[in-house]
């Protein structure tokens, strides 16, 4: 029962916005009714803009995108999704767009009735079984109140290193060993 009720839901704010269009009502006072991220069986990664519409289109090419944004994407992302900047998905512009979470997203003017593209922006679905780690990080000695290994710090002095949302940590000494293996107390 629940499927049918929220598809119905859907259609609902569908025909609104559609309706809205008609009657040159702003698109933004339909923003959380027309939300459709396809569904990401992983983390989303933040919003990326990194081209405007000017010239021939409004290219998000996931090469420049990972270029500008090192350790921000994952290595092989299972879906993307694009919206304009004001939050109205790419699916329901109207506009004729390309989209792969292998490529990325493009708009291209010429393709379009009015020889414009609205500006987008994109984020991707990566899997969670694509967990990479970093290099180890040594930014503080054990002086003072301990061995401060503190993930701020650790962002500011490497930045493009730390992905936006870490999934897990691992310690150990310089020597090779566990943190958990050591005995101190630790805190993570």
């Amino acid at each position: 029962m629940q499927g049918p009720r929220f598809i119905l839901i859907v259609c609902a704010c569908l025909v609104q916005l559609l309706t809205a269009r008609a009657a040159n009502i702003p698109i933004g006072s339909f923003r959380e009714c027309i939300r459709c991220e396809p569904r990401c069986d992983g983390r989303w990664t933040g919003y990326f803009d990194r081209d405007n519409p000017s010239g021939k289109g409004d290219y998000e090419v996931l090469s420049n995108l990972r270029q500008e944004n090192p350790g921000q994407i994952c290595e092989n992302p299972s879906g993307v999704y694009a919206e304009t900047l004001n939050g109205v998905p790419a699916a329901l512009t109207g506009e004729t767009v390309n989209m792969s979470p292998t490529t990325g997203f493009s708009c291209v003017n010429s393709q379009q009735s009015d020889g414009r593209c609205q500006d987008y922006r994109v984020k991707f679905c990566c899997p969670v079984s694509e967990c990479r780690w970093t290099r180890f990080f040594d930014r503080d000695n054990p002086s003072g109140s301990g061995d401060w290994e503190d993930l701020a710090n650790l962002r500011r002095e490497n930045p493009g290193h730390i992905c936006e949302n870490p999934s897990g940590v691992y310690a150990e000494t310089l020597s090779g060993v566990s943190a958990a293996l050591t005995g101190e107390t630790i805190r993570i």
